[in-house]
């Protein structure tokens, strides 16, 4: 409960309280005054109606009793009262019905009857009831004045009030009409933005799906890729690779993922090797080197390194082809040729090897030594040139049945440097 009290509320002071210890109330006193007035009023008949009061007594008493009545009935209506001159007009009506019984009250009284009918009343009784007489004319017309005020200031105040009411609905319209407007553009601007996060929304999706394509294109091109691909950062660690590059070194996915190139590279260094991925990152290079498998076997490699630049980050692709059969062909055909080329330079016999248009393309050292040349002398020369019997046309027919028949055995005579 609130114990704290209203600075409105009535505080019992040491003036205010009554008997028995209880405040008395200024709201109250009317009251008790109204009760007052009844009880006096109550005796002056009783006492009249006995004889016990004479009837001049019983009238100033009776007076008294509703002075009291009028005052007590007054206060009550007055605290009600805000307008100060409906309240002048209750105070003065007050005043002028009392002022009427009092002079009542002397017109029947006995002395002064007696000086009425005898026509010689005393100057001040005159004057009194002259000024009875006049203080009511007097509170009549401030009565009427007063009531013509009231209501004009009821009629001001009247307008005021609706003039007030006529600004409030004028207000109350015009918010509505400014809420309707303001409603109106808010659902135009929601309904852009609207539009534009579904734009946003169908943007985004278009290229999420592209990534997700592209994505798709370069995992199905990894993984059905033959050579292996692996991506460096710009440390050389391993940032993703193919199935077909961790099957060359026999390691898993997970596994070369950890690694960085000099783990698997067997002929350079980790200098070397950071060194050339900054040098790639300018463009493509192309290189062969050796890789370690996990099992510590060394194979050969094609290399196509190509440098990448995302989000200000730098990246390596790098395509690793296995060559070590190419290789092996490769020494293969050599040792081939140099014991081609050995039994050619070792043999008694002459040699030479001519293209399909008759030019010698090679030749050895036995035929070089019959014809008086050298051998780089005889290296772009026509065979018509060499040969004594045919001619050029003749050179060309028996080169092209060659070239139908697979070979071809025939006799000539070739010329030497000399002419002989």
């Amino acid at each position: 409960m609130n114990e704290s009290m209203s600075p409105r509320e009535d505080r019992p002071t040491e003036a205010s309280i009554g008997r028995h210890g209880q405040p008395i109330q200024p709201r109250n006193v009317p009251i008790y005054l109204l009760i007052l007035g009844f009880t006096i009023d109550f005796f002056a008949g009783y006492f009249g109606d006995t004889n016990k009061w004479g009837p001049l007594t019983v009238r100033w008493v009776t007076l008294i009793a509703m002075t009291v009545i009028c005052a007590s009935a007054l206060l009550v209506f007055s605290r009600t009262i805000r307008n100060r001159h409906l309240r002048s007009l209750l105070w003065l009506g007050t005043f002028t019905l009392i002022s009427h019984q009092f002079l009542n009250l002397l017109r029947k009284s006995e002395p002064f009857r007696e000086y009425f009918e005898q026509g010689r009343p005393e100057f001040f009784i005159y004057l009194a009831l002259r000024l009875t007489m006049a203080f009511s004319l007097i509170f009549l017309v401030s009565g009427l004045y007063l009531a013509l005020i009231s209501l004009r200031e009821l009629y001001e105040k009247s307008l005021r009030k609706t003039d007030l009411l006529t600004k409030e609905v004028d207000a109350r319209e015009r918010i509505e009409r400014e809420l309707v407007k303001h409603q109106a553009e808010l659902e135009e601007k929601v309904a852009e933005r609207t539009e534009s996060l579904e734009r946003e929304i169908e943007e985004r999706k278009e290229i999420e799906r592209k990534i997700n394509e592209e994505s798709m294109r370069r995992t199905i091109l990894m993984e059905n890729s033959h050579d292996g691909i692996v991506i460096l950062d710009h440390q050389c660690k391993v940032l993703e690779a193919n199935r077909q590059f961790a099957d060359m070194l026999g390691y898993t996915l997970e596994e070369v993922k950890e690694l960085h190139a000099w783990d698997w590279d067997n002929q350079f260094s980790r200098e070397q090797i950071l060194e050339m991925a900054k040098m790639v990152q300018d463009g493509v290079d192309r290189f062969e080197t050796t890789h370690r498998r996990k099992d510590g076997s060394v194979f050969n490699v094609e290399i196509c390194s190509n440098g990448t630049q995302v989000d200000g980050d730098w990246f390596v692709l790098c395509v690793c082809r296995d060559i070590t059969a190419r290789k092996q062909l490769e020494r293969d055909l050599k040792e081939r040729e140099e014991k081609y080329r050995a039994a050619i330079e070792t043999s008694g016999d002459g040699f030479c090897m001519v293209d399909m248009r008759g030019y010698v393309l090679e030749a050895n050292q036995a035929y070089a030594d019959r014809s008086g040349y050298r051998v780089e002398e005889l290296v772009g020369k026509h065979i018509s040139e060499l040969d004594a019997q045919q001619s050029f046309e003749e050179i060309g027919r028996r080169i092209g049945e060659m070239h139908r028949n697979g070979n071809l055995l025939f006799e000539t005579l070739h010329r030497a440097k000399d002419g002989s």
